[in-house]
């Protein structure tokens, strides 16, 4: 949500807040048993509004803000709500005997205003503020809880949406007509000559395509299964050229027991192959993953196009990778892509 948005709601709230307490300045003002002549009686606006300021509004500010931006976050994101009442509570209390400190003070009202008729009347005061900044923290907990919950909706749907692009876009560039007809005319070729070779490469088109069609749609797989994934269509890919050490393909560490989104490195192999200038060099292309610690870090380098241009990070692929990446990866992965001397290198760390 916006930031103007959650000013407003906040500037709405306590602009809600100033109206009720103007709305009992009338009855604490007009009704004779509220009218205190031992002291300086409240018979104009400014001393009301001077007394709330310490009554009721000082704590309430106090204790909302810090169950906003703080206890939320602590208790009640990880659902730990009893824990939340009693912090939410000595907040309160907390909140309370600053607000009455400073209405006591000598150039506001005086200790004897608030606290002059004895320890009940002190009791009972202060458990009244503490109400008052208590409902505050309750109120604020709600809108924060309402807001985050919303964003997480709009996160969740933009999600959605960069997923939906995403896959159609993989979907277009690698199982379009011509991918299938090389593919498929490859793997006739090899029938005659290798039919046992043919049934394994037809088998691992098929799997690609059961991948994307079924296994891609959810939000995440498992680390082997991506791996199995990428392996098939690096193999498929290898049909085309006679060349054995076209592709340096690495993999390091232990894949059991971990889950990835689907599709976050493909996009990234795939642009490799398509970009490739020669497959008659060995280690034209480069491919390394790396898992250890909850850490993945793949690394993808082809030789490029001379006459393509120098900067990786244009285009509507790098955007929608670097997009999608932030939304499924927040603050938790880092993407480094450089074009230097005819080396085009991807360099990607994320925590799984």
């Amino acid at each position: 949500m916006k930031k103007s948005v959650v000013l407003l709601i906040h500037t709405g709230y306590w602009s809600l807040f100033g109206l009720l307490l103007l709305s009992f300045f009338f009855f604490a003002v007009f009704v004779p048993a509220h009218v205190r002549f031992t002291v300086t009686p409240l018979n104009g606006l400014l001393p009301w509004i001077r007394l709330m300021l310490g009554f009721a509004v000082l704590p309430g500010l106090i204790c909302f803000y810090i169950c906003y931006t703080y206890l939320f976050d602590r208790f009640l994101s990880r659902r730990r709500f009893m824990q939340f009442i009693g912090v939410s509570a000595l907040t309160a209390l907390l909140s309370s005997c600053i607000g009455a400190a400073l209405a006591s003070l000598p150039w506001l009202f005086g200790p004897s205003f608030l606290f002059g008729d004895g320890y009940a009347s002190t009791s009972f005061i202060l458990l009244l503020m503490t109400g008052l900044a208590w409902i505050n923290g309750m109120i604020a907990a709600v809108i924060k809880g309402s807001l985050t919950w919303y964003r997480e909706i709009r996160i969740k749907d933009e999600l959605q949406r960069k997923n939906l692009q995403t896959e159609l876009a993989l979907v277009k560039s690698q199982i379009d007509p011509h991918f299938l007809f090389n593919t498929l005319n490859n793997i006739d070729i090899l029938i005659t000559h290798d039919a046992a070779t043919a049934s394994s490469y037809l088998n691992k088109l098929s799997g690609i395509m059961r991948f994307l069609l079924y296994e891609a749609k959810g939000e995440r797989i498992s680390l082997e299964r991506e791996l199995e994934y990428l392996q098939q269509y690096i193999e498929l890919q290898k049909i085309r050229t006679s060349n054995a050490k076209y592709v340096d393909f690495a993999v390091q560490g232990p894949f059991y027991s971990q889950t990835i989104a689907p599709m976050i490195l493909l996009p990234f192999i795939e642009n490799a192959f398509k970009h490739t200038e020669s497959r008659k060099a060995e280690s034209q292309i480069k491919i390394s993953l790396a898992a250890n610690n909850g850490q993945l870090v793949f690394t993808c380098s082809n030789n490029h196009f001379s006459a393509e241009k120098e900067n990786p990070g244009d285009g509507l692929g790098n955007t929608l990778i670097k997009k999608r990446l932030e939304l499924l990866y927040p603050d938790t992965h880092t993407l480094t892509i450089t074009c230097a001397a005819g080396i085009y290198s991807v360099k990607l760390e994320l925590a799984l």
